[in-house]
């Protein structure tokens, strides 16, 4: 739809045209899930999209504490040699799609 305003200004008609137009529908994607969150000993997530999902797990500073693919939906990840504090996983989904999640470890 196309819409154009006219104003009269002292120096003559000014005209101000815009297009309106709805962004496309993207198809609905599942989001990733962790729990427990927060938590200690373990890390769980839920939702991770079919094939190959490339996880990777860093802490504050940035550093990699793991990095991984093929990680099934609800299987544990063993947590207990982490430091306490706030981590950020990154799940790659094998046609490209990127989620980044915060964890939380008490």
């Amino acid at each position: 739809m196309s819409y154009s305003d006219y104003e009269i200004s002292p120096t003559g008609a000014l005209s101000c045209d815009f297009t309106l137009s709805s962004p496309t529908k993207e198809p609905s994607r599942k989001s990733v899930s962790l729990f427990p969150n927060p938590g200690s000993g373990e890390l769980r997530m839920n939702g991770l999209p079919p094939g190959n999902n490339k996880v990777q797990v860093r802490d504050p500073l940035g550093r990699t504490v793991l990095l991984g693919t093929r990680i099934a939906n609800d299987a544990p990840i063993e947590t207990t040699g982490w430091a306490k504090g706030t981590y950020f996983i990154e799940v790659t989904g094998a046609d490209g799609t990127r989620q980044v999640l915060r964890w939380v470890k008490e």
